[in-house]
C-alpha cells in the first residue's frame, strides 16, 4: 500500500558566516534525510556568498522523513502545529512548517519564522480521508511503523 505522504521538500538558506557543513550534517541527521540536496550557490546584494539547499524526498522515504520530524518533535510543538493547522494548510492541502535552523543545530526541533528549515508536505490526495486538518492531526500523531 502506498505511503500517505507523496513527497517531503526541506529547504533553507545558509550565509557565508555559516558552516554549511555543519547545518547540513544536523538538518540530515535530525530530520533523517537519508539522500543528498541540490545545493544552489548565489551572490547576495553584497557580494556575499548565499547557498540555497533543498532537499526532494518521495516515495516511502518521504514517509519515513515525516514521521521522524513529528517523532521527534516535542510535544508542545506538535500541539502548536495541530492547535492553529489550518494556518499551516495551502490551497492544495499541503502542510508547510518552519523550523530554527540554528535550535536544529543544536539538536532540538522548535518552530521559527526566520532564519528557518521549511518543510513542505505533499499529501497523496486520494488518499486523504475527511478534511485536510484532520487528516493531518491524524497523521502527526500516528504512531510509529
Amino acid at each position: 500500500m502506498k505511503s500517505q505522504i507523496r513527497s517531503v521538500e526541506v529547504a533553507y538558506i545558509a550565509h557565508a558566516t555559516e558552516d554549511e557543513a555543519r547545518i547540513r550534517s544536523a538538518v540530515s541527521s535530525i530530520l533523517g534525510i537519508g539522500i543528498e540536496p541540490e545545493v544552489q550557490r548565489m551572490e547576495g546584494h553584497f557580494g556575499n556568498e548565499i547557498t540555497r539547499v533543498v532537499y526532494h524526498i518521495t516515495g516511502e522515504e518521504a514517509y519515513k522523513t515525516f514521521r521522524k520530524i513529528f517523532d521527534s518533535m516535542p510535544e508542545k510543538v506538535k500541539r502548536s502545529i495541530t492547535d492553529g493547522i489550518s494556518m499551516y494548510i495551502d490551497e492544495h492541502f499541503s502542510l508547510y512548517i518552519r523550523l530554527d535552523k540554528q535550535e536544529i543545530v543544536r539538536g532540538r526541533i522548535e518552530l521559527s519564522e526566520s532564519d528557518a528549515v521549511r518543510i513542505k508536505v505533499k499529501p497523496r490526495l486520494y488518499l486523504v480521508k475527511g478534511s485536510e486538518e484532520e487528516f493531518y492531526r491524524r497523521m502527526i500523531y500516528l504512531e510509529k511503523r
